[in-house]
């Protein structure tokens, strides 16, 4: 696998979206990856996807890494690769980008413009 392939990998590996466990009492138990630590408080960690998002708006994508030197080396690539994931996991279907256009942005042909945010509550207001 060639370095880039490497870390293209990586970065999708660390946004795979929060698996959420529908409890029988209608609550939703979330579990986060092990190995995503940071300042935050466990609520603002509750749903990785608005916490990634913030950590994005807040400019403080190295909460996201952690002490991954080779994810902070190319914080330009840590943020296109992050606003990508952020278009695949639009709760709309509609504004979600086709594989081939994912393709591109991930190999830099094409521009990766801000997404909404891909929170419910923000997506209703």
């Amino acid at each position: 696998m060639e370095v880039a392939d490497q870390t293209t990998h990586k970065a999708v590996k660390k946004m795979r979206r929060t698996k959420r466990i529908p409890q029988k009492d209608g609550a939703v138990e979330t579990n986060l990856r092990r190995n995503v630590e940071s300042k935050a408080t466990i609520e603002e960690q509750a749903i990785l996807t608005d916490w990634a998002y913030d950590c994005y708006r807040e400019g403080t994508l190295d909460a996201l890494v952690g002490s991954d030197t080779g994810a902070l080396d190319d914080i330009e690539k840590l943020e296109r690769f992050l606003l990508i994931a952020f278009w695949c996991i639009q709760e709309d279907p509609s504004l979600r980008p086709t594989m081939r256009k994912v393709t591109q942005m991930l190999e830099g042909v094409v521009e990766v413009p801000v997404p909404p945010c891909p929170c419910l509550l923000d997506a209703a207001s």
